[in-house]
């Protein structure tokens, strides 16, 4: 896969953003690709589905926390160079962790789909650039499960094969992405949002940590 093909993503997420805050009904219409009249949101109950989404929000984060975290703290101990282990560690708690969890879907007050009056809900919908109180916690803007799945981009930038853990990382985001929009967790936007966090969260501490010089060469071998 060829270098502009990262461009075209990310242009294609950054259109997808846009057109979904001059007409956030593409939201609507892209959420009732996965709605029944009768059933809600059949996927909810999909074994599949629950799966991916329990590896999300369940052991995995932790385990990887856990992991990198000792990772880190090994290299001190043994002065080795720990700045990688670092990075995503840093990766994972500053941008899943705190951004998407606790600052935007803690704060944002976005409801789901599933809370909405267009899917069976009794809340208002809004767009995702409009705050609102419809949700007190854990709310639908943005994406949890999706910033944890692009998370895994960060991997190209330490990794030898860039462009591979790249696109691996990016199809990882998209699975748990489109997994919430099936089961009516979470709309196209939130989606959306979630990959342009995590690529912004990545290159921004990867800038920090070993230079802005070395961040434009990493995004440019990608």
């Amino acid at each position: 896969m060829s270098g502009w093909c990262k461009y075209a993503w990310l242009m294609l997420l950054m259109a997808g953003a846009l057109v979904t805050a001059v007409w956030p009904q593409l939201d609507v219409l892209t959420t009732r690709l996965f709605y029944d009249e009768t059933q809600g949101f059949p996927w909810r109950a999909a074994g599949i589905t629950n799966l991916i989404h329990d590896l999300a929000t369940g052991w995995l984060p932790k385990l990887l926390a856990i992991g990198l975290g000792a990772a880190v703290l090994l290299a001190l101990l043994r002065r080795r160079a720990g700045r990688p282990w670092l990075f995503l560690l840093l990766v994972l708690l500053l941008g899943p962790g705190l951004l998407a969890n606790l600052v935007l879907k803690d704060q944002w007050g976005r409801a789901r789909p599933v809370q909405v009056t267009e899917f069976g809900g009794t809340a208002a919908f809004t767009p995702y650039w409009q705050p609102a109180q419809a949700c007190d916690k854990n709310c639908s803007f943005i994406s949890g499960d999706g910033a944890f799945g692009f998370a895994f981009v960060a991997l190209a930038l330490v990794l030898r094969r860039r462009r591979l853990a790249f696109w691996s990382g990016t199809a990882i985001g998209i699975v748990f992405g489109v997994t919430r929009i099936m089961m009516g967790a979470h709309f196209l936007s939130d989606t959306l949002w979630a990959a342009l966090l995590m690529l912004a969260v990545s290159l921004g501490l990867y800038a920090c940590l070993y230079g802005r010089a070395a961040a434009v060469t990493a995004w440019r071998s990608l």
